[in-house]
């Protein structure tokens, strides 16, 4: 979690303002879910990670992305 703590502060110090999904307990790299969600223009697109095992730090992002209130996509295949 410190590696965590400290990746957030940099994001900070940098002009960005990190948002938290729910933790994901069964998944040790869901803290680092930056790849999950990309944004093209005003859209955000939910990804869709090649290993099978990453896939529920996508939808652990899916309210995140609702909460925010802009166009949104989902890759799919």
């Amino acid at each position: 979690m410190a590696q965590h703590a400290r990746y957030v502060e940099l994001l900070r110090e940098c002009g960005y303002e990190p948002l938290s999904a729910p933790p994901l307990v069964d998944h040790a790299d869901g803290v680092f879910v930056e790849d999950t969600v990309a944004v093209i223009g005003e859209t955000l697109v939910l990804t869709r990670p090649g290993a099978e095992s990453r896939r529920p730090e996508v939808h652990s992002m899916g309210p995140v992305v609702v909460a925010l209130e802009r166009p949104s996509a989902r890759v799919t295949g």
